[in-house]
């Protein structure tokens, strides 16, 4: 399902979270604080920690990155959050058992949450635990795709689906660190092998 935020709602949410911010931040003046340390690291080191960033989610985790879209150059702000993980043989009555042995449903909320429109396909891929990698996902006939646009605020519940031989292993959406550029952060979500 779509859904879109209010203008009055993103309004609160946005003072609550600068509130929290600044109540939060602390540590102005202590030179041993944790706050004033960060600042005092060479820029190198700070340029590096952000190349190389990656977001590892299980269930109820969720991550946010930076995303540029190949379709449209659109660059926006988004959230994703894992709601669950299931394994499937069949993704409904209407569709045949799976080719590779299971079906792995990762049921995501996916999130524009910055200030401009954005286009998100899923550039997601699977990787097993005997290190076999898949990039081809499957469409989900009961389920809403995330890779849509999104205007600021609007968030779809959809799935990431892939067809695979085995339970378990990690799905990865590259980032920097791995040569891609339409992402400024690495996601892997963890899957469960049960």
């Amino acid at each position: 399902m779509r859904y879109r935020k209010t203008a009055a709602a993103s309004a609160a949410l946005a003072g609550v979270l600068t509130l929290g911010g600044v109540v939060a931040c602390g540590g102005g003046d202590d030179p041993a604080s944790p706050w004033r340390q960060e600042q005092q690291e060479s820029p190198q080191r700070q340029e590096q920690q952000e190349k190389t960033r990656t977001q590892t989610l299980r269930v109820g985790d969720s991550a946010e990155f930076r995303f540029t879209s190949a379709v449209s150059n659109e660059v926006a702000d988004f959230k994703l959050t894992v709601q669950g993980v299931q394994y499937v043989k069949r993704l409904s009555e209407y569709t045949t058992d799976s080719e590779q042995g299971t079906y792995v449903v990762v049921d995501v909320t996916l999130a524009n949450v910055g200030a401009t429109n954005g286009h998100f396909h899923d550039p997601f891929h699977w990787t097993g635990p005997d290190g076999q990698v898949l990039s081809t996902g499957v469409f989900h006939p009961e389920k809403e795709s995330i890779s849509t646009s999104y205007l600021p605020g609007e968030y779809v519940r959809g799935a990431i689906v892939f067809d695979v031989p085995v339970r378990g292993g990690t799905l990865t959406m590259p980032g920097p660190d791995s040569g891609s550029d339409v992402s400024d952060t690495t996601v892997v979500i963890e899957l469960p092998d049960q």
